[in-house]
């Protein structure tokens, strides 16, 4: 990472957008922390009632049953698809 485009993004972009482009440099999840939520759980396991396994989302708030899936472009590849 260029410490130099980490300083030129936050010195010239809105708040939001810079956070977003510096968290992209550092392959980070820097807006919700940012935005005073508390961690999410990362690669969270969800399970159907039974306690069988359904799938595996990016971020989590499982006390809150709420699910974040990140689009970014390493989610595009044709193997991912």
């Amino acid at each position: 990472m260029s410490y130099c485009t980490a300083f030129d993004l936050g010195h010239t972009l809105p708040r939001p957008d810079a956070v977003a482009a510096v968290d992209a440099l550092l392959h980070r999840r820097l807006l919700l922390h940012d935005a005073g939520l508390p961690r999410p759980v990362p690669q969270h396991k969800v399970a159907d009632p039974q306690g069988r396994f359904i799938g595996r989302v990016d971020l989590a708030y499982p006390q809150w049953r709420i699910a974040i899936e990140d689009g970014g472009d390493h989610h595009r590849g044709r193997a991912t698809w």
